[in-house]
């Protein structure tokens, strides 16, 4: 039975496709849904042009009105992406974890195939790669 669904998403609308699918798994099992966007520990953008840093709430806005009954909290950390979904999949109770997976010489995704292989070995429960 599947109650809590983790998605670890960095904080921009690049993992958008693992956050549909562990959307639409939440919704049909009936599960809470805890969205977990991981940030560099540092962020150029940050320094340079503290403006030009995404609102990490903003691409979620969409799914709450996909998906008015879902539950659905929201957690940021900075740091090693699968370290901190470990970390929080864990102290959560996750059943299972969503993250967005990078294609072949891509830039888009959570995770590098090196980083996938990593949490998939390390995840205190079941992973599932969504290709972005």
């Amino acid at each position: 039975m599947i109650t809590r669904i983790l998605v670890g998403t960095p904080t921009s609308e690049r993992g958008a496709g693992a956050l549909l699918a562990a959307a639409k798994l939440a919704d049909t099992h009936d599960a809470e849904l805890v969205v977990l966007q991981v940030a560099p520990v540092l962020d150029a953008r940050s320094v340079f042009d503290p403006n030009g840093v995404p609102d990490p709430g903003e691409h979620l806005r969409p799914l709450h009105r996909s998906f008015p009954q879902l539950r659905m909290r929201n957690q940021q950390a900075s740091g090693n992406p699968v370290r901190e979904v470990c970390r929080a999949a864990e102290q959560e109770g996750s059943d299972l974890i969503v993250v967005p997976q990078r294609r072949r010489g891509s830039v888009s995704g959570l995770l590098s195939r090196r980083a996938s292989k990593a949490l998939v070995q390390q995840a205190p429960c079941p992973v599932l790669l969504v290709a972005s």
